[in-house]
């Protein structure tokens, strides 16, 4: 997302270890300085974890907000 809220581009990373290291060089080879997690729990933070020793800024995103954002996205669905 931008500055304003649009959205730029939209990927599908595994909860993994393998899809943790994919989002941080994804990150990286876009020149993405921060990323959100949604706050689920501890389920996002073993990627947190990974992002922040990667050198990003990791920031938590309450669940009633991604929400919102599935209602105007392309699907409503949550993809986790």
């Amino acid at each position: 997302m931008d500055h304003l809220g649009t959205s730029l581009e939209y990927r599908t990373i595994a909860n993994t270890p393998a899809g943790h290291r994919q989002l941080v060089s994804w990150a990286q080879n876009c020149n993405v300085a921060r990323v959100a997690v949604e706050g689920s729990g501890t389920f996002g933070r073993p990627m947190a974890v990974t992002a922040v020793g990667a050198g990003l800024d990791v920031r938590e995103v309450p669940p009633q907000l991604t929400a919102r954002f599935r209602r105007r996205g392309r699907t409503q669905t949550k993809t986790d």
